[in-house]
């Protein structure tokens, strides 16, 4: 199998080219990759797969990022949710009490699970289907923005090869 060699320089001072220098001799590098030339070929193949998408598809960093911010917003709601349940469930319970459905058997401070704890688990149960039909309702436009940003790129390039295919007509007619 044959060799191909390459060269690269690195200049010292100038803060792009030491920072590759730093990445590509950093402990990651020599614990990730079996070499330096499996990192420098890996990085060249990432970086030049990435490119081909982007020229592809123009619009895939900025879905990216919102898929990435989505995602952040999602999981920042959750773990609050999570934080607060028991407080939920207890704001609930006391709701239902006030409303004169408390379950509490005569001459004990016990709640039965009867019917008070059916209910607060239907509510969350509620709140957590409703949260679900919004997710997936956001996805939907997402998806719909996507189609018609396809839908416009198609038309222009319909455009543009009709006005080629034109040109190219009169260009004949001469």
């Amino acid at each position: 199998m044959a060799t191909k060699n390459y060269n690269i320089r690195f200049r010292n001072g100038k803060a792009d080219e030491d920072r590759a220098w730093e990445h590509l001799h950093s402990e990651e590098v020599r614990h990730s990759f079996r070499s330096q030339n499996g990192f420098v070929i890996a990085a060249i193949n990432d970086f030049y797969d990435r490119h081909l998408c982007i020229l592809k598809d123009p619009y895939l960093e900025s879905r990216e990022k919102e898929d990435a911010f989505a995602d952040r917003i999602v999981r920042q709601v959750e773990e609050k949710f999570l934080d607060n349940l028991p407080k939920i469930i207890g704001q609930l319970m006391e709701r239902r009490r006030a409303a004169g459905r408390d379950g509490i058997n005569a001459g004990s401070d016990r709640v039965t699970a009867s019917g008070e704890t059916a209910d607060v688990i239907r509510d969350i149960r509620a709140s957590i289907n409703a949260a679900t039909v919004a997710e997936k309702n956001s996805g939907t436009e997402r998806a719909y923005r996507e189609a018609e940003q396809r839908r416009h790129d198609l038309e222009r390039e319909r455009t543009i090869e009709s006005r080629s295919i034109r040109r190219k007509n009169r260009g004949m007619e001469r």
